[in-house]
């Protein structure tokens, strides 16, 4: 499926097959969904991209999805990352404000921070 070809170029960080599993799925008239969506994020996190990781929430969001733990465990780690305290405290209060617990990914990706 799309969606194991997606995760499998994510996880080499092949940003360029990614793309093109993405592009294939739209065009065969697939409809993404939350996993594929949280799948691309992790894409753009892995390689420290926040324009297009906040590219893809805003997609993910636009198409009715809402964002779920992992998707806020996915933007602590991407925030942590660049070093972007404000974001990733932002990030952590829109997750506990959407009923989600802080879970062990989501402490230990916050102590790498500080």
């Amino acid at each position: 499926t799309y969606n194991t070809l997606l995760s499998l170029y994510t996880k080499k960080e092949d940003i360029v097959k990614s793309e093109e599993v993405w592009r294939d799925m739209i065009n065969a008239g697939f409809k993404p969904d939350l996993v594929t969506y949280n799948t691309l994020l992790s894409l753009y996190t892995k390689t420290g991209d926040t324009i297009k990781s906040e590219q893809v929430l805003n997609n993910m969001i636009n198409a009715g999805f809402k964002p779920d733990l992992v998707t806020y465990n996915t933007l602590l780690s991407l925030y942590t990352k660049t070093e972007d305290t404000i974001k990733s405290e932002q990030v952590l209060k829109n997750m506990i404000n959407a009923g989600f617990k802080p879970n062990l990914v989501t402490h230990n990706t916050l102590l790498s921070l500080y």
